[in-house]
């Protein structure tokens, strides 16, 4: 069904003005084995084939270019990371010559109406992946904006 999925989004949506490029996966698991490589590149020559005009994308986790199978594709016009901004520096020498954007950058956290003191303070809920929750009791999250997900970045963050 992938064809036959991909073909009719890309019809539907090729002509609206909004649409500014395709993304063909989002931290998708196959960017870390073989099968990323003919995956990507069939789905983005049937993407080539409907839409010339507007480049091909994923939003890929791996920024490792010899750990990234879907990066060693070729297929991709445009690479797409999801956050570790603290990387970004590296890229244009691990990636020489590729275009690249930021596809999800900030993990922020919120409660509308919930405000902690003091409110300068930036906390990690959770501080990494295998820790223990040790935010709020009631869970909520105070909307200074002065939380962030362990992997994520917060507003004031380049």
């Amino acid at each position: 069904w992938h064809k036959q999925d991909l073909e009719d989004l890309i019809k539907r949506d090729r002509n609206h003005p909004s649409v500014m490029m395709w993304s063909i996966g989002n931290e998708i698991r196959e960017q870390f084995d073989s099968t990323g490589i003919v995956i990507t590149r069939e789905l983005a020559q049937i993407v080539k084939s409907l839409d010339t005009t507007r480049p091909v994308t994923s939003a890929l986790t791996e920024n490792i270019p010899e750990k990234n199978f879907i990066y060693q594709s070729g297929a991709l016009d445009l690479l797409g990371f999801n956050y570790k901004h603290e990387d970004y520096k590296d890229f244009p020498n691990r990636f020489k010559g590729q275009k690249i954007i930021a596809s999800e950058s900030v993990s922020a956290l919120e409660t509308r109406g919930h405000y902690d003191q003091p409110s300068d303070i930036i906390k990690v809920w959770p501080p990494k992946h295998n820790a223990p929750f040790d935010g709020n009791k009631d869970f909520t999250v105070s909307a200074y904006d002065q939380v962030k997900s362990y992997w994520g970045s917060t507003h004031e963050e380049p």
